[in-house]
């Protein structure tokens, strides 16, 4: 093992759609966290681990910080907060098409951040140079080391720089943390579930993305060498009237559903996947701690 060999929690941070689960999927390599155009898709932290001979960086995809009301919401709060406190470093990134971030500087100046901290400025193919020089200035003048970068069309050398950077903020560590054939720690359940959501938001619009849920009623392996995975899973509602919208005219909606999702678990799961998708409606879902538990949004400490 390399001397020199360091290992440790990044925590990616940033408002809703800044482009942090793509940069996570980016840098491991792999998908890991789940992408969509429309804000807050990320509800819990998401472990990413990228695995190299000089260090091992288990990237933490933060959810986007919300003011919104409920319990759904106060727990993206706490896991936000939670994976801040638990990280050996941040990884801020900021999206240089909106406003610069002071509310994110303002937030990591009250938590008196002293870990080591890194501002990415994604999305730098969508932006004059003159801009990109502001916001550098904007970032430096309040003490943070600056990167330029596109997740989206991300290039072999600035990724291996912000890689290298990024393993020289860890702690030196006698050994990975992780096994370093992983590259994420969910479990195929989670990575299942995430998957249907995804979908979901690709395929529904205005608020009923952020009233679903997805649980994963049954997940049997396949049996044999021509086996098949067979999941069984339930997308769960807020309001009556969203049931049909989600199903749609004849159950072409579900059926697509169905099918993206099926086409990607079967990437992930290298084999052929039998999928059985249903809508139930269970109101305030997403105020309920009991249902919250259910659905696998447990608070850690």
């Amino acid at each position: 093992m390399n001397k020199n060999y360091r290992a440790g929690f990044i925590g990616i941070v940033g408002f809703p759609n800044v482009g942090k689960s793509t940069l996570v999927n980016c840098l491991v390599g792999e998908k890991v966290s789940i992408v969509s155009a429309k804000p807050q898709t990320t509800r819990q932290r998401v472990f990413g681990i990228l695995s190299r001979p000089e260090g091992q960086i288990i990237f933490t995809d933060l959810p986007g910080l919300t003011s919104r009301p409920g319990e759904i919401n106060s727990f993206i709060r706490g896991e936000f907060y939670r994976g801040l406190s638990d990280a050996d470093a941040v990884l801020i990134v900021d999206d240089i098409t909106e406003k610069a971030s002071e509310k994110m500087a303002e937030v990591l100046t009250k938590e008196k951040i002293t870990k080591p901290v890194l501002v990415v400025i994604n999305k730098v193919d969508l932006t004059p140079v003159e801009k990109l020089v502001e916001r550098v200035v904007f970032w430096e003048h309040l003490g943070f080391k600056t990167m330029g970068f596109s997740a989206l069309k991300p290039k072999d050398l600035p990724r291996e720089f912000l890689i290298n950077d990024l393993i020289s903020m860890l702690p030196q560590a006698g050994a990975p943390l992780y096994d370093s054939e992983l590259y994420t720690t969910q479990n195929l359940r989670e990575i299942v579930r995430e998957i249907i959501r995804e979908k979901c938001f690709e395929r529904l619009h205005k608020e009923i993305p952020y009233g679903l849920a997805v649980k994963c009623l049954k997940f049997e392996e396949p049996v044999g060498d021509k086996g098949i995975y067979k999941i069984f899973a339930e997308i769960i509602i807020e309001k009556n009237n969203h049931k049909p919208i989600v199903i749609g005219k004849g159950g072409q909606t579900l059926k697509q559903i169905g099918q993206l999702a099926r086409v990607e678990i079967e990437k992930v799961l290298d084999k052929k996947v039998f999928l059985d998708l249903h809508v139930q409606v269970r109101p305030d879902w997403a105020r309920s701690q009991t249902a919250l538990e259910e659905l696998g949004y447990v608070n850690e400490h």
